[in-house]
Formats: structure tokens, C-alpha cells, sequence
């Protein structure tokens, strides 16, 4: 045993110096990550998938955010609520790999312009904005669902695959946690 302390905190400094040596290693790998990510070039596969995405989050978002003034419903608002942060989260990280990448988003150029459907959303209210909001979305989570498959298959970059691969997932469960809504409207 150390001399002076007791076993209680003798477990307290193994503890501690444990931690301290998991908090290194992990700044370490995030270290080696970053500084690799920012070395390599990315491919087209990566470039696409940043813009495509952030067009596409932003679309989602203009939609969560339609929720709160549109229904009471808390299970979309708690969808929305929870999905809107999520969408920022990643927003913000595209946008900075295109920053890093020399490569600024175009604006307006997207196949997720939804204008049109989102001022169609807004004269709803109620169940029918619910299942309206819940229509679009899935119809917006499926098309992301086929770009973040593509870019798992075709991105040169680790991290921006371990990105797509979690946005299918988060989409994949928004098409699940909104279908009972859109389907059980139509019977």
C-alpha cells in the first residue's frame, strides 16, 4: 500500500489515473483523426454527399420547425423537437468539412427545395398538419436514405462515411416513428 493512504484511496488515485489515461488516449485518436481528415483530399463521393446533405438537413429543419406553431400533437412535437437538434448538429459539421475542403456550399442548388410544400404545410393545422408533416418528412428521410447509402459505398473519407451511415440510421428511424401517422390518417 502507499504509504499514508488508505485502500479506499489507493482505488480513488488507480481510478483517477485510469481516467486520465482513457481521456489521453481518446484526445489522442481524435487527435490522429482530425489531423488525418484535414491532410486528405476528398473525393467528389464526399464532396457530393456534404452538399447534398446540408440542402437536404436544411429542408428537414425548415419543416421541424413548421411543428411548433402547426400542432399539438406531442408526438410530433417531440419528434420534431428531438430530430431539429440532431439536424443541426450535422448541419454545422458539413458545413465545416466544406469550409476545411476549400468548397462553399451553392445555395439554391438542390433537388430539396420544398418551397412549395412547406408554405402548402403551413395552411394546415392539426391532424392534417400531422399527417401532411408526417408524409413529407418520410418522403425527405427516404431520398436521404439513398444518398447516405451511396456515399457508405463510395466516400474516401472514414469520417464522412461513419456519417452517412448514422444519418441512414437516424433517418431510417424517423420513417419508422412517423409511418403509424401517415398510415393510420389515410384508413
Amino acid at each position: 500500500m502507499m504509504a499514508g493512504l488508505s485502500s479506499g484511496q489507493v482505488v480513488v488515485w488507480i481510478l483517477f489515473a485510469v481516467l486520465l489515461l482513457a481521456i489521453g488516449a481518446s484526445l489522442g485518436l481524435g487527435y490522429a483523426k482530425a489531423s488525418s481528415f484535414v491532410r486528405r483530399k476528398p473525393h467528389a463521393a464526399d464532396i457530393r454527399f456534404a452538399r447534398d446533405m446540408v440542402a437536404h438537413h436544411e429542408e428537414l429543419a425548415r419543416l421541424t420547425r413548421l411543428a411548433t406553431s402547426q400542432t399539438r400533437n406531442p408526438v410530433v412535437l417531440r419528434f420534431a423537437a428531438d430530430f431539429e437538434a440532431q439536424l443541426f448538429e450535422r448541419l454545422g459539421r458539413m458545413r465545416g468539412w466544406l469550409s476545411l475542403w476549400g468548397d462553399p456550399e451553392r445555395l439554391g442548388d438542390t433537388a430539396f427545395d420544398m418551397a412549395d410544400e412547406a408554405a402548402r404545410l403551413r395552411t394546415f393545422t392539426g391532424p392534417r398538419f400531422d399527417v401532411a408533416f408526417a408524409r413529407l418528412v418520410i418522403g425527405l428521410a427516404e431520398d436521404g436514405i439513398d444518398i447516405a447509402q451511396a456515399t457508405v459505398d463510395s466516400a474516401s473519407l472514414v469520417v464522412v462515411r461513419d456519417l452517412a451511415d448514422d444519418i441512414e440510421a437516424s433517418l431510417d428511424e424517423a420513417v419508422q416513428a412517423l409511418s403509424p401517422l401517415a398510415t393510420a390518417r389515410r384508413a
